[in-house]
């Protein structure tokens, strides 16, 4: 049995390092990622203090995943070993209303990794490939992490269908907030950003 590094949230405030098996390849879970980086958001401060009412403990945290392909079993279309990729977060049933309508993200039987099954802090992660995105060469691991909080950015601003003239106030300049605002500047003139300082 092979084991592996993995950060985890065994109960609110309390983290810690584990060793955990290896994940092993089947014809559902078809791609072995090694992780290269995943990103710390705000959603896995609030599973670490206890205040997120979805998490369920213990918890390999981490959902903004980014890794290059180890292995790929034989079922597998279009990955091969040593593709980047950055991993979808959000894993569907498929056979629901909303999925057979394409909206997986909205899924009757929705789970996010890193929030209600384990996620990407860990040295490997086996994943279905259709939950695999290649990246290209110009975007390093670090940035592919802000991949999707890019997405909320752009579905936030997308939805508030904003104007040139409109007036925009952003509550909050995390990673998302940030996103917001460099999305926002494409659109509308008119920007206020709230913060606190303490």
């Amino acid at each position: 049995m092979s084991m592996m590094n993995a950060v985890q949230v065994i109960r609110p405030k309390a983290i810690r390092q584990i060793q955990t098996e290896k994940p092993a390849l089947d014809s559902h879970n078809n791609i072995l990622v090694k992780m290269t980086a995943a990103g710390i958001c705000g959603s896995d401060g609030t599973i670490y203090h206890g205040t997120n009412a979805i998490v369920t403990y213990p918890r390999i945290i981490g959902h903004e995943m980014v890794g290059i392909v180890e292995k790929a079993a034989e079922n597998a279309e279009r990955l091969k070993p040593g593709d980047r990729v950055i991993i979808n977060q959000v894993v569907s049933c498929g056979r629901c209303y909303a999925c057979r309508k394409g909206r997986g993200n909205v899924c009757d039987h929705l789970k996010v990794r890193g929030v209600h099954i384990d996620g990407g802090f860990r040295e490997y992660i086996a994943v279905p490939e259709s939950d695999c995105y290649l990246l290209p060469d110009c975007i390093t691991d670090q940035d592919a992490v802000m991949i999707e909080p890019a997405t909320i950015a752009i579905q936030a601003c997308t939805r508030a269908q904003l104007a040139s003239d409109d007036m925009v106030l952003i509550l909050g300049y995390g990673a998302l907030g940030s996103s917001v605002l460099r999305i926002a500047r494409l659109l509308c003139r008119h920007i206020i950003v709230a913060c606190r300082t303490d």
